[in-house]
């Protein structure tokens, strides 16, 4: 089937508009399908990343003025915290309980001591310690900070401050890559559970063309995702949900596919 080049906003909206237009998706491989990944999860990226960082500037912004105003004088010297104040100093505290930043150098990375709060980084007397849902994790100053002899807490929270443009960068890098990566997964596992089940009904089945087809089909189904992500219009998980939606569409694709291919190929015998 010969394929004229599509536009790929004309591509994105026929992908969940138009079953019958996916004939016009299948090529000879996979480089173009490859590449619409890339630019549609390029996209998310970017929408993600925008979005986020948009939600937590003022709470960042709130947390940096704090710092500038609650941290004491301190230095970390060959590798351990050194400082005059009492202890614990809270440096920022976030009014929901979210975050809290604190020296404290007798923690030791107990679970239960700050546990009222979602995320939780200690400044310890050799380490620091990150705490929340997800992760906890430390790791010495000397690993942070390189072989400096002395670092004074204007330096440290000034380095702080000034990398926030770097820890947005690696955020979107860190965002491409996540959403190619599952991406890629789904592109796969979905394009074999349509090629599993038009085998089981005794249907025409490539896994070469499911995959392409199934690249198309995950459209909808992420931008669906996003959207639940970032508002709370629907509270209950709708995972399951985008999956079946993802299999339907891809099926679907498939299916019209090859009833074109059908149609072409008894076209010239209706004409006879």
């Amino acid at each position: 089937m010969e394929n004229k080049r599509k536009p790929v906003f004309w591509i994105f909206i026929k992908s969940f508009t138009d079953m019958h237009a996916y004939k016009h998706f299948v090529y000879k491989n996979f480089s173009k399908a490859f590449l619409y990944i890339l630019l549609f999860t390029f996209l998310l990226s970017v929408i993600f990343s925008a979005i986020f960082v948009a939600s937590i500037k003022d709470y960042t912004t709130q947390l940096i003025t704090q710092l500038e105003q609650n941290t004491p004088e301190f230095t970390i010297k060959n590798g351990e915290l050194v400082i005059e104040s009492d202890q614990p100093v809270i440096l920022a505290e976030t009014d929901d309980k979210g975050t809290l930043i604190i020296i404290d150098k007798e923690y030791t990375g107990s679970v239960t001591k700050y546990e009222e709060y979602d995320t939780v980084i200690v400044l310890g007397q050799k380490e620091i310690y990150l705490s929340n849902s997800a992760i906890r994790y430390s790791i010495g100053y000397q690993s942070v900070l390189g072989q400096k002899q002395e670092v004074t807490s204007e330096m440290l929270f000034g380095r702080v401050s000034s990398s926030k443009p770097y820890l947005y960068i690696f955020f979107f890098v860190s965002m491409f890559v996540f959403f190619i990566g599952n991406y890629l997964f789904y592109d796969l596992f979905i394009a074999l559970i349509v090629n599993t089940i038009r085998r089981i009904r005794k249907r025409p089945a490539n896994l070469g063309i499911s995959l392409q087809l199934t690249a198309y089909a995950l459209t909808l189904p992420a931008i669906i995702y996003l959207i639940w992500i970032f508002t709370s219009l629907i509270t209950i998980p709708i995972e399951p949900l985008i999956f079946i939606l993802a299999v339907i569409i891809a099926y679907k694709g498939v299916d019209a596919y090859y009833k074109s291919i059908d149609e072409e190929l008894t076209k010239p015998k209706e004409e006879a």
